[in-house]
């Protein structure tokens, strides 16, 4: 992976209609950040349940500190 001031590599999946139907981002690094960052876009009231069994990883905050897995929150 490239490192280094400007460099934002990053690898992604969207769909025809993108922005609106949402964006994967699979591998992305900004930086000289060291640990992957993976994310999940989308359109507000899609939600995503906090179930440990079909999501192993955490949720990052969005503003205002609530957890960002609702498009209302971030």
């Amino acid at each position: 992976m490239p490192i280094g001031p400007g460099t934002w590599p990053a690898y992604w999946f969207c769909g025809d209609n993108w922005p609106n139907n949402g964006e994967i981002d699979v591998l992305e690094g900004v930086d000289g950040n060291t640990a992957n960052n993976q994310a999940l876009h989308t359109n507000e009231n899609c939600y995503m349940p906090l179930d440990a069994s079909i999501f192993k990883g955490h949720w990052a905050k969005g503003s205002g500190g609530k957890i960002a897995n609702d498009g209302l929150n971030t």
